[in-house]
């Protein structure tokens, strides 16, 4: 069974994903062009380092597409003790990749795969030493990109 901190921790990042995914399904402009880039997460991700503060990019995660492509994503993981960017990543038989270190693991798999286009987790026992206090920094993990519409909310 999993602890309380983690599974509310999951259920947390699980109702953020939910809403990501479905701002990916309505997000576009008005000539019916998404505002997203790369809304399946293919292309990876470029990781920033988990000193908060400054957006430090210091790795990348290669996606379902491969190498060569850059990234439309970042993925600040802040107040983490466990940087994922220096992990290497395993291939599925379905085309996803997985990283997975002490602190977290992240599966990003092609469109149409059982594994899903995103799954984040954060391992809440590698992250704290006992229960988290009051005054201890929750771990993020979540996927942040920039949205460059030219659209004006001027009528």
């Amino acid at each position: 069974m999993m602890p309380l901190r983690l599974v509310s921790f999951v259920c947390v990042v699980v109702a953020c994903l939910g809403a990501v995914m479905v701002g990916t399904a309505w997000a576009g402009d008005a000539d019916g062009r998404s505002l997203l880039e790369d809304a399946s997460f293919s292309r990876g991700f470029r990781v920033l380092d988990p000193e908060p503060g400054e957006r430090v990019v210091v790795g990348r995660l290669v996606g379902p597409a491969g190498e060569g492509v850059e990234p439309a994503w970042e993925l600040p993981q802040w107040s983490s003790r466990h940087d994922i960017s220096g992990v290497e990543p395993e291939w599925l038989a379905s085309g996803a990749v997985v990283y997975e270190n002490a602190g977290k693991r992240i599966v990003i798999g092609p469109r149409g795969s059982g594994d899903g286009d995103l799954t984040f987790a954060v391992h809440g026992s590698a992250e704290y030493d006992g229960p988290k206090g009051r005054e201890d920094p929750w771990p993020h993990l979540y996927a942040s990109q920039r949205i460059e519409s030219g659209l004006s909310l001027a009528g």
